[in-house]
């Protein structure tokens, strides 16, 4: 039998790697945009809507933003939060583009061209921009979060990309995805 997991993310793009990550586990996800910054005020009615529609946990989903202190972050923004039961915060450090970097076998093929190695993806501040450079120098355009970031999840080696990232490895395990 399926879990029905509720899960808050700050925008569309995040939405759907979420989504194109998760499609492969027996979990029913419930995903729900907050809208960027206002995912701090607006989660705890989405978590009680979330937890309405059959949610047996919910987990809120927030880029850390460049933040030097990530364990003191992630204190504070579930302090700003509140508690409330069922509800994990986990961030992903610094984005969620972070996890997309980790895995190049997955950018080769998607932009079908030789992609080198990022050990530590989630050392970048701005993720999105290294794509962003990376799609510029071998496609000619930039990094588009809304088509690129599902084509490039589809892809993704969810073990590899856990290696590497230990906020993705977090967030796996704050599903029951160990």
């Amino acid at each position: 039998m399926s879990r029905r997991i509720g899960i808050i993310v700050e925008g569309p793009s995040d939405k759907s790697v979420v989504e194109t990550i998760l499609a492969p586990t027996r979990i029913t996800l419930l995903v729900r945009i907050a809208g960027g910054s206002r995912i701090l005020t607006t989660s705890g009615w989405i978590a009680a809507k979330l937890f309405e529609d059959g949610a047996e946990s919910v987990v809120v989903l927030k880029d850390s933003d460049c933040h030097a202190d990530i364990k003191g972050y992630e204190q504070e923004v579930a302090s700003r939060l509140g508690t409330i039961d069922g509800v994990t915060v986990c961030l992903a450090v610094h984005a969620i583009e972070s996890w997309l970097l980790a895995d190049e076998h997955a950018l080769e093929e998607y932009l079908s061209a030789p992609v080198k190695k990022v050990p530590s993806p989630e050392k970048y501040c701005l993720p999105d921009d290294e794509l962003n450079q990376l799609f510029r120098r071998i496609k000619g355009r930039g990094y588009v979060k809304r088509r690129d970031a599902p084509g490039i999840a589809s892809l993704m080696n969810v073990d590899l990309v856990r290696d590497r990232c230990p906020s993705f490895a977090t967030f796996l395990d704050s599903l029951g995805l160990t």
